[in-house]
């Protein structure tokens, strides 16, 4: 009985040794994981300028620790048609890059984030904002935002979670 006793002990821990491996890392639950929800407010202000302002909540929805190290938040010109894409649009060629799958509108501007460790984190389950202000021309009526916040725990790979966003700003301030 102490044979079958001791055999089914040892049964047990490499099931739940597999069980563990199988959890902690096939599912890579040691890993950050986390989604994004970036949202964009417009207001005409005086002397021919629009603000822009943009919202990127970062939600935690892994099982650690999320801390942001390097954001990037980038507001790109789509309409009207930047000087360097008319041409290609107008002769009815595609403007997408061989290889690519996006047409790379030209940026407007930038807002970056590099944060020393420990200044921005999120705990598992709950979620944080960056916030970012531009004052573009109010002739500018569609741009596109794109954001990538880097995987902290992919040092070595500029990998991470990303949002793009076209942005209708509608009328300018004569209602065209």
């Amino acid at each position: 009985a102490e044979i079958a006793q001791a055999f089914l002990t040892c049964i047990a821990i490499v099931v739940g040794g597999a069980w563990a491996y199988i959890r902690y890392v096939h599912e890579r639950l040691l890993h950050p994981r986390a989604s994004l929800d970036l949202r964009i407010y417009d207001q005409i202000l005086p002397e021919g300028k629009r603000l822009i302002h943009a919202s990127v909540r970062i939600a935690n929805t892994g099982n650690v620790m999320l801390r942001l190290e390097e954001a990037e938040l980038r507001l790109r010109q789509v309409v009207p048609i930047p000087e360097e894409l008319e041409d290609v649009v107008r002769s009815g060629y595609d403007p997408v890059p061989e290889g690519e799958s996006e047409i790379k509108w030209p940026s407007i501007a930038n807002r970056d984030w590099t944060l020393n460790k420990g200044e921005f984190e999120i705990e598992p389950g709950e979620d944080d904002s960056l916030h970012a202000d531009f004052v573009i021309d109010v002739e500018v009526r569609v741009v596109q935002l794109y954001f990538f916040f880097k995987n902290p725990s992919k040092k070595k790979r500029n990998v991470g979670w990303t949002d793009t966003q076209m942005h209708d700003l509608g009328p300018n301030e004569k209602g065209e």
